[in-house]
């Protein structure tokens, strides 16, 4: 049985392509690809990392998830961050 790529692992999490996960977690897409094939505890906890943010947000917001384009989290980045971390 072939292995499973990055991309097939992010869809079946719910992304539509590794590619989305990449602007979501702000990490390069090539970068998650490495990360999927030399270490993957890595490319798992930035994956699961946005599940959570996902679903904590839609149990705060009342809003859309974050594969959504109209996203509040991607329409308005300046609520999803702790004034205290704002550059």
């Amino acid at each position: 049985m072939q292995e499973k790529t990055a991309s097939q692992i992010a869809k079946s999490h719910g992304y539509k392509s590794l590619s989305q996960l990449s602007e979501i977690s702000g990490i390069n897409r090539q970068t998650l690809g490495v990360w999927f094939k030399k270490r993957k505890k890595v490319f798992y906890i930035i994956l699961i990392g946005c599940q959570r943010v996902d679903l904590l947000h839609r149990l705060l917001s009342d809003q859309p998830d974050l594969h959504n384009e109209n996203s509040v989290i991607q329409n308005q980045p300046d609520q999803t961050v702790h004034p205290r971390y704002k550059q």
